[in-house]
């Protein structure tokens, strides 16, 4: 059982502004990085964040970077990037889906597609943080999942951003040569040689599939839906990650779209109008907005 989980108590209170909660994280990263206590603050308010490049920086990097610039901690406010790369991918993934519905104030819409041929139906599935959040939490109640290959038992934990790290240094033959020394480095150091000498794809990714979709099920997530317009069933593989990043990219295109509208009417500079605290910003837009309507 995972018994190192902790969270700061809110006491209803933030640290001077409109600020959420960093997602519970191990004991362990608390003491190795010094942390006292750790917050969030929302995408989309200033320089830093028009700065992150989303059509160009790689995945890892880019949600490593959105963290970094978004959390805040109490007596270390630059925190070390390293505390984000020990982050589990699934916690990571939490605090993204944190960030996009503003601590749990807007739902998270997934945009699904009938996948019957003669269907095409555009769904829409809506989930709140907290629904997402139960479930990443239930996971982690267990740090790592147990399985076999044949007669041969196996311990398996869920991934690090420096895992990922790992991964992307690592240069492989093949797809299925890849994906099973991805797999291989998350076994018990112990029994690392017994699962090559087992491993055969096909099999070995239907026992997996599901455990991990358990075990990492923001990372691995899987639905089953059915169309409301054929009544077909179909099973959607859905990257809550990716689709976190889409709408924290819209807030930062909306931050862009509102500096070019304060800058072209009062001709501010954009220093100067990222200054501004966001409800001055959305003020001065409404006076255009009525200007306009004249």
């Amino acid at each position: 059982m995972n018994g190192v989980m902790f969270q700061q108590q809110a006491n209803g209170q933030t640290p001077g502004g409109d600020r959420f909660p960093f997602p519970p994280i191990p004991v362990t990263l608390w003491t190795r990085f010094g942390l006292a206590e750790l917050w969030l603050r929302p995408f989309g308010q200033g320089l830093d964040d028009q700065n992150i490049d989303f059509s160009h920086t790689s995945r890892p990097y880019l949600e490593t970077q959105i963290l970094a610039s978004c959390t805040w901690n109490r007596d270390r406010p630059l925190l070390d990037h390293q505390f984000f790369w020990h982050l589990e991918v699934g916690k990571r993934t939490e605090a993204l889906l944190t960030l996009a519905t503003q601590g749990g104030r807007a739902e998270l819409t997934v945009e699904l597609t009938c996948l019957q041929p003669d269907c095409g139906e555009a769904m829409d599935l809506e989930f709140s943080l907290e629904e997402l959040s139960q479930m990443q939490h239930r996971a982690e109640e267990h740090d790592s999942i147990e399985f076999a290959l044949g007669n041969q038992a196996f311990s398996l934990r869920r991934p690090t951003g420096l895992d990922q790290l790992h991964w992307r240094s690592q240069s492989f033959s093949d797809e299925s040569t890849a994906l099973r020394m991805m797999i291989q480095s998350l076994v018990a150091v112990e029994q690392q040689e017994a699962f090559q000498a087992a491993w055969e794809k096909e099999r070995t990714m239907a026992i997996l599939n599901p455990l991990m979709a358990e075990m990492d099920p923001l990372v691995n997530l899987t639905l089953a839906v059915n169309c409301p317009a054929c009544g077909a069933q179909d099973s959607h593989a859905v990257d809550l990650g990716a689709v976190a990043l889409q709408r924290l990219w819209a807030v930062q295109d909306q931050l862009l779209e509102t500096v070019h509208r304060l800058a072209s009417h009062y001709h501010w500079t954009e220093a100067v109008i990222l200054s501004l605290p966001a409800w001055r910003r959305d003020r001065f837009l409404t006076l255009i907005e009525r200007e306009r309507n004249r």
